[in-house]
C-alpha cells in the first residue's frame, strides 16, 4: 500500500510540472473571473498563461498560420508565432527552394541558401579548373578564379624569371614584360631600342663604360669605330640632298666618344639621351667670315640605324650654318631632328618604327617640342617652302 501511495505522489508531481512548463491553469475552482488576452471572453476551464496574459487554448495562435499553438514558439511583443513560422516571417528560408533553413546556411550576393542549394546552383566555380570556389576569389571581365589558378594562368609572366608578375612591373615596345627588380637590380633597357635587357628577351646585354646599356642585338650592328663611321657620310648626305639639303661638305672630321667626353666637348650643353654635337668654328677677317671648319662629335657604340639618324641630324646644323640659318634653339633642334625622321622613314623594321615614334613622343622642352613643331610646319607648307623659310631668316 505504502508502495502505490508513493508512485500516485510522484504521478502528480510530474502532472502538475507539465502543466506549470505550458502555463496551463484551471479556474473551474476559482472565483476571480479572467479573461482571455485574444478574446477578451472570460475562461472556464483550462487556459494558457504567458507571462501576465491568459489565453483560451484554442485563442493562443500563430500569427501567421492563424494556427494553435501547443507546443514550443517564439513572440515578438504581442505576436506568437510557431519556431517554423517565426522563421517564415524572418527571412529564415531558402532563397532557391523557399523552405525553411536549418542551423546552418550560406549566404551569397546577401541571399541565404542551403548547404545542398548553394552548392548546386550558385556556388562560383573556377573558369580556370572549373572545381567550386570555398573562398574568396578572383575576378575579371571574363570570369571568376581561384587565386592561385589566376596567379598561374591569368597574371602576366615576367619574361626574365618566368615567374608571374603581380602588381606593377615594366613593359618595353616590343611586348616584354618584366618585374622591376631581380635579385635586388633594378631591370633597365637598351639605350638604343627600349628593350628589356637578359638573355631571353634581348639576346644578352652590355654595359659601356659610361654607364650606358645596349642590348645583344643592337650590339651586332654597333658603330664602335671611326672607318665604319665615316662610310655612312655620302650615304645621308645622298639622302638629305633629296630633300632640297645640298651643300653640306663631305670631308666632316667624325669622332666617336662616350658621355663624358661628349658632355665636355659640349660644354654641357645636351640633354641626357643626346646622342651627338656639332662643333663649329668660324673665321672671321674684319668681321666678315671668311671660313667655317666644323666636327661632328658622336656616342661610340650606337645601333647602325640610330648612329645614322643621330649623324643627319648633326649633318642639319651643318647645312643651317652654311646657308645662314637664324633659327631659336627650338627650332633648330627641331629642324634637325626633321633630318633624322627621313632615316628612320627610310627603314622598314620594327626599331625604324621605335625610333621614329621616340621622336614624336619625346617630352623634352627642345628636341621633342621643336620636332613636333617643325614637323608640323612641315606638313603644312611641304620642305620647298620650308627651306626657304629656314634660309630666309637671317
Amino acid at each position: 500500500m505504502k508502495k502505490n501511495i508513493k508512485y500516485i505522489s510522484i504521478f502528480s508531481i510530474v502532472i502538475f510540472s507539465i502543466l506549470i512548463y505550458y502555463g496551463i491553469g484551471n479556474v473551474q475552482e476559482s472565483t476571480m473571473e479572467i479573461k482571455c488576452y485574444q478574446c477578451k471572453k472570460p475562461i472556464v476551464g483550462n487556459y494558457i498563461r504567458i507571462g501576465d496574459r491568459s489565453f483560451h487554448p484554442d485563442c493562443f495562435t500563430c500569427k501567421y498560420c492563424k494556427k494553435p499553438i501547443n507546443g514550443p514558439y517564439q513572440n515578438d511583443g504581442s505576436k506568437y508565432y510557431h519556431s517554423d513560422c517565426y522563421k517564415k516571417v524572418k527571412g529564415y528560408v531558402c532563397d532557391h527552394c523557399g523552405e525553411l533553413l536549418g542551423e546552418v546556411w550560406q549566404v551569397y550576393n546577401n541571399k541565404k541558401y542551403h548547404q545542398g542549394c548553394y552548392e548546386k546552383y550558385y556556388q562560383p566555380r573556377c573558369d580556370i579548373c572549373g572545381l567550386p570556389i570555398q573562398d574568396k576569389y578572383t575576378t575579371d571581365d571574363k570570369g571568376k578564379y581561384h587565386a592561385s589558378c589566376y596567379r598561374e594562368h591569368k597574371l602576366p609572366k615576367c619574361d626574365i624569371c618566368l615567374r608571374p608578375i603581380e602588381g606593377e612591373y615594366i613593359k618595353d615596345v616590343w611586348g616584354h614584360k618584366a618585374h622591376k627588380h631581380h635579385n635586388g637590380q633594378k631591370t633597365v633597357t637598351c639605350d638604343t631600342c627600349s628593350r628589356i635587357l637578359s638573355s631571353a628577351t634581348s639576346n644578352g646585354a652590355f654595359k659601356y663604360s659610361d654607364g650606358r646599356y645596349i642590348c645583344g642585338y643592337c650590339k651586332a650592328g654597333a658603330i664602335e669605330n671611326i672607318e665604319s663611321a665615316k662610310r655612312y657620310v655620302p650615304e645621308i648626305l645622298k639622302q638629305l640632298s633629296q630633300y632640297g639639303m645640298k651643300g653640306i661638305p663631305n670631308n666632316i672630321p667624325i669622332f666617336l666618344v662616350d658621355r663624358n667626353q661628349l658632355a665636355k666637348i659640349s660644354n654641357n650643353k645636351f640633354s641626357k639621351d643626346t646622342k651627338g654635337f656639332t662643333k663649329i668654328e668660324t673665321k672671321l677677317l674684319n668681321n666678315v667670315k671668311v671660313s667655317s671648319s666644323y666636327e661632328i662629335y658622336i656616342l661610340f657604340g650606337l645601333q647602325e640605324l640610330a648612329f645614322k639618324g643621330t649623324l643627319a641630324h648633326e649633318l642639319l646644323h651643318v647645312w643651317q650654318f652654311e646657308h645662314n640659318a637664324r633659327l631659336s634653339k627650338i627650332e633648330s633642334e627641331g629642324f634637325c631632328n626633321l633630318g633624322s625622321a627621313i632615316i628612320y622613314e627610310s627603314g622598314s623594321s620594327q626599331l625604324a618604327t621605335i625610333l621614329l615614334d621616340n621622336l614624336k613622343n619625346d617630352p623634352d622642352p627642345i628636341y621633342g617640342a621643336g620636332y613636333r613643331k617643325m614637323s608640323k610646319k612641315l606638313e603644312s607648307i611641304g620642305w620647298a617652302k620650308l627651306l626657304d623659310q629656314v634660309r630666309g631668316t637671317r
